[in-house]
């Protein structure tokens, strides 16, 4: 069973980021520098983190969680 969960969303996009970011590599060496390149992914990462940390501490939770058997 899949839980889906907003929560982790950002966490996703975040993976998915780095994932592009380490394929796309070369090509993204040709037009942009590695200073820039830093600041950049720091960025997002920075965004994705601390977004999810705010979504999970302002969002009422719904419901109670599921019983394990």
């Amino acid at each position: 069973m899949i839980i889906y969960n907003k929560e982790l969303q950002l966490y996703w996009y975040l993976l998915v980021f780095i994932g592009i970011k380490m394929l796309g590599e070369h090509y993204i060496n040709e037009w942009i520098d590695k200073s820039t390149q830093v600041f950049l992914s720091l960025g997002i990462i920075v965004v994705c983190v601390s977004g999810s940390i705010f979504y999970s501490i302002f969002m009422k939770k719904k419901g109670e969680p599921l019983e394990v058997e």
